[in-house]
């Protein structure tokens, strides 16, 4: 029952009912359902809440400590209201995460989970192509138009961009659910007994493709084509997938054409925009050294500069000091090194270890879009962050006995990711001078 109630609570997530229905927008059915999931599962919830458990589990302590310290850095600022706005958000997405990981507790489960996400994105990228199309009407879904009109002819010289409703109204985020369909669909597909079914499980794919091409995003595109280039890296091996992962990444630009083939860092180009703002944010962050270990706090990144980020990791730091910021590099990085450094399973192994070992370069591929993705994204707090990171830890769990030796909540793994942090930090800090420079 608890799987059926996690189910339902990603279908509410992804699809969005209440926003494509406003008559039923007071309903908050995603409170109703991850509730009865909270209560469906209480053992398991107790679990993973239980902290002899992080040991061996440690992205549970680590996202734990990061959401406390969101909402401590947002007191400050906000005062108690903070704990009702932050709070409430930083609670949601707890929950979210710690029934990923207890309810979602076999390979059997996680695949059923995969192919659910499949038929959830299929569902709304065929609303959103279908108002794209002006075939139906949904408000929420109505594209968004960049560009402007041109006053002698009265038509609209820009981009008419798919998007999605409720958090999926940016395209680029959009596109992040667009990629987790699609390497939902690649991941069973490899599992698939027979060609047949490969077949069927690959045919949403140009549905989705189809839908990334709308959206006109350069990120999200991006993070696509990085999660497709990280699966051939771990597929073909190393020396090859050096050589074939940029080979991907490029064809794909190419294909696609448009705006998403226009990369540039032109002055009147977005990317330098965005790329200024990073600046800019690091550089408040770094004229204030009595800030470096906790931030400015919470939300007060846009009372300085009037937008977000842009940049999940930027955002993170800035906000919530190297604490926070290495706490969140953490849920981002360290799956990705250690899916990379997974020991595979020996002749003895069942069929179980099999199928987690033969999963490994497709959770490898879509943790790394979402990196790539959150370079471009603000989204710390949003729901859809933590389905990857969830994704992230429950693969982790499953293949337990496969993780290297690091993976173990101690002193030496909290040096280990605040070294992260530092080396990212360093990182973005030059990356953004020299691209602004530039």
């Amino acid at each position: 029952m608890n799987f059926a109630f996690f189910l339902l609570l990603n279908a509410v997530l992804l699809i969005r009912p209440e926003e494509l229905f406003p008559d039923y927008a007071g309903l908050r059915l995603y409170l109703i359902v991850i509730g009865l999931c909270c209560v469906a599962s209480l053992p398991e919830l107790a679990d993973k809440l239980n902290p002899a458990s992080w040991r061996t589990h440690p992205l549970s302590g680590c996202l734990l400590i990061y959401l406390m310290v969101v909402v401590f850095s947002a007191l400050p600022r906000a005062g108690i209201a903070a704990i009702e706005d932050v709070g409430y958000q930083c609670l949601k997405n707890g929950l979210y995460f710690f029934l990923f990981i207890g309810v979602v507790n076999s390979i059997s489960r996680f695949k059923r989970l995969m192919g659910a996400f499949i038929v959830m994105i299929a569902v709304m990228s065929t609303l959103c192509i279908l108002q794209y199309h002006d075939i139906t009407y949904f408000e929420a879904l109505v594209p968004y138009r960049e560009g402007t009109v041109d006053p002698e002819t009265g038509e609209f010289v820009g981009y008419i961009r798919l998007r999605g409703c409720g958090m999926f109204k940016d395209p680029n985020d959009m596109c992040q659910v667009l990629l987790l369909g699609i390497v939902c669909c690649l991941a069973r597909a490899s599992l698939a007994r027979g060609w047949a079914f490969s077949i069927l499980w690959l045919l949403p794919i140009g549905l989705f493709s189809y839908a990334v091409l709308l959206t006109h995003s350069r990120g999200g595109l991006l993070g696509i084509l990085a999660a497709i280039a990280g699966i051939v890296y771990l597929r073909v091996g190393r020396r090859a997938g050096l050589l074939l992962a940029p080979a991907v990444i490029a064809l794909g630009i190419i294909a696609a054409g448009g705006r998403q083939a226009q990369l540039s860092v032109g002055a009147n180009d977005t990317s330098h925009e965005r790329m200024q703002v990073w600046a800019e944010a690091l550089g408040i962050y770094f004229q204030r050294p009595f800030y470096f270990l906790t931030g400015i706090g919470t939300g007060a990144i846009e009372d300085e500069l009037g937008l977000v980020a842009h940049n999940s990791f930027v955002q993170a730091f800035i906000e919530t000091g190297i604490i926070g910021g290495s706490l969140f590099s953490c849920l981002v990085v360290v799956p990705l090194l250690a899916i990379a450094r997974l020991s595979p399973p020996n002749a003895k192994a069942t069929a179980d270890a099999r199928e987690i070992w033969q999963l490994r370069s497709y959770i490898f591929g879509l943790l790394l879009g979402f990196a790539i993705g959150c370079f471009s994204l603000t989204r710390n707090t949003a729901e859809t962050s933590y389905v990857f990171i969830g994704i992230g830890a429950c693969y982790l769990g499953l293949a337990r006995k496969l993780c290297p030796p690091w993976l173990v909540l101690d002193y030496r793994f909290f040096k280990f990711i605040l070294g992260i942090g530092v080396l990212l930090l360093v990182l973005l800090k030059f990356f953004t001078q020299f691209m602004t420079n530039l």
